[in-house]
């Protein structure tokens, strides 16, 4: 309020008392203390008493606060779910620099918990991490932060969906008071990196820039590679244990120049890429580099697809430096420590098989029990990769692994920490498909149902296991 508007507003006060109380002012008491003056109540839609104090057990901040929040899809009306991470020492009547993190494919909001949040909230740089609709860990377990807060069917979702979806966040965090609006910057990772790359152009005037890791750009190529021709992709395809329509996802996006798109953005990228990469092949982000108006890359030797421990070490001062360049922080010094990516929200790693040893986004491949034995294997049609079903309900493809589950004559593969990327059965069951990695490394396997139901007579897998991850026929 103005000097103004608070003496108008003094003034009313003292008249409005004056005619309540008389003009002889004998008839009502009035204090000679001075009055309270109400502080400002910012109306930001956050629930701030919901907020958890998180102990990352990395970073050097201790502790830090998040609070889940959500809001709507501008475009589809869906649910978006999310967490506002803060530091303790928030104040909500000043202004702060935001990164809007956006996962991969079938990734989640723990990829930037346990890897990036902490050092960021050091900076004083908040943080909101959000699924997108129809995306996101394939994964229906209620303990555990993986599980997706957003509403939509992954049938109904594309890069272009997950863009309407980012906007959507970054307008509503736009019109947040704490908020920096000159300092926000958008940060994805894979497929999440592809939807950043492909928003960022278009709204190059309201932030200050973006961070992208292992960027995805190469969806359509290799689409391409496998399937030769579009109409040769099933209608229904699972991918990363997400069911993907055919039109809506790759018809939506197969005219779409993704690296050129990405390229076009005017203003300093941040760009990230492992040597190690063997889900987006590193030449991509070689490419971008050439190709940008202003570019800070980082390769990072032996990296994979997703930083954790030594990796961090490594890309945690390129993403502070690029922040102090471009505005956003004052000072990038920071000390990143060996012990990074074994965070999950406020749950202990061990809640989440699948994701540990600080795997990240990639994940780790499950080994069958020291007393588990094959039970059933078959060769796929090159006659080089073999699929083998461990009576512990462990499965390799490969050099991938995975979860099973046979009841009623029907084989059903699941995913574990992205391991097994993919996989689509005929309609009787008998032939199964493994993608590792995007489309890469097709293994198809023909399935005799007779002698497979006689291995399996009796073992079901994993059919009493609470802990499930991905389910599909």
């Amino acid at each position: 309020m103005n000097n103004k508007k608070l003496l108008a507003s003094v003034l009313a006060v003292v008249i409005g008392t004056a005619a309540f109380c008389g003009v002889a002012m004998t008839s009502c008491s009035v204090p000679n203390e001075s009055p309270t003056i109400e502080q400002p109540v910012f109306d930001d839609k956050i629930d701030w008493e919901k907020a958890e104090e998180v102990n990352p057990g990395y970073g050097n901040i201790g502790t830090y606060k998040q609070v889940e929040y959500s809001l709507t899809s501008e475009k589809s009306g869906l649910k978006i779910g999310g967490f506002l991470n803060v530091p303790n020492n928030f104040d909500p009547a000043k202004k702060y620099p935001l990164v809007i993190m956006s996962h991969g494919i079938a990734g989640s909001v723990t990829t930037y918990d346990q890897n990036y949040v902490a050092y960021l909230l050091e900076k004083d740089v908040l943080c909101f991490t959000y699924f997108f609709c129809g995306g996101g860990a394939p994964d229906t377990r209620s303990k555990s932060r993986i599980r997706t807060t957003s509403e939509g069917d992954s049938k109904d979702m594309s890069l272009l969906t997950e863009k309407e979806d980012l906007l959507s966040v970054l307008n509503d965090m736009s019109k947040k008071s704490f908020i920096d609006t000159g300092k926000i910057v958008l940060m994805g990772e894979s497929m999440g990196g592809a939807v950043t790359g492909l928003t960022a152009p278009e709204v190059s005037d309201r932030i200050a820039g973006e961070i992208l890791c292992y960027p995805a750009v190469c969806i359509n190529d290799d689409v391409a590679k496998a399937y030769i021709r579009f109409n040769r992709i099933p209608e229904n395809l699972n991918n990363n244990g997400l069911v993907l329509n055919r039109e809506t996802f790759y018809g939506s996006i197969k005219d779409i120049d993704l690296v050129g798109v990405t390229a076009s953005f005017p203003k300093k990228a941040c760009l990230l890429h492992g040597t190690a990469d063997g889900t987006v092949p590193i030449a991509y982000s070689n490419k971008l580099s050439t190709m940008f108006a202003d570019v800070n890359y980082k390769v990072i030797e032996g990296g994979k697809h997703g930083f954790t421990n030594a990796m961090l070490q490594k890309a945690i001062p390129h993403i502070m430096n690029y922040l102090q360049e471009i505005g956003v922080i004052d000072n990038a010094g920071i000390e990143v420590g060996e012990k990074s990516g074994n965070f999950v929200g406020n749950h202990p790693q061990e809640d989440l098989p699948g994701t540990g040893g600080g795997s990240g986004v990639s994940g780790t491949a499950l080994k069958p029990a020291e007393d588990a034995t094959v039970i059933y294997s078959v060769k796929d049609t090159t006659g080089r990769q073999t699929l083998s079903l461990y009576s512990d309900g462990v499965l390799k493809a490969g050099s991938k692994t995975g979860e099973w589950r046979y009841i009623d004559g029907v084989l059903t593969i699941g995913i574990v920490g992205n391991s097994i990327y993919n996989s689509v059965s005929n309609e009787d069951f008998t032939t199964l498909t493994v993608y590792p990695a995007w489309f890469g490394s097709v293994y198809t396997f023909v399935i005799n149902e007779e002698e497979m139901t006689t291995a399996l007579n009796g073992n079901h897998g994993i059919a009493d296991r609470f802990d499930w991850v991905g389910e599909y026929r």
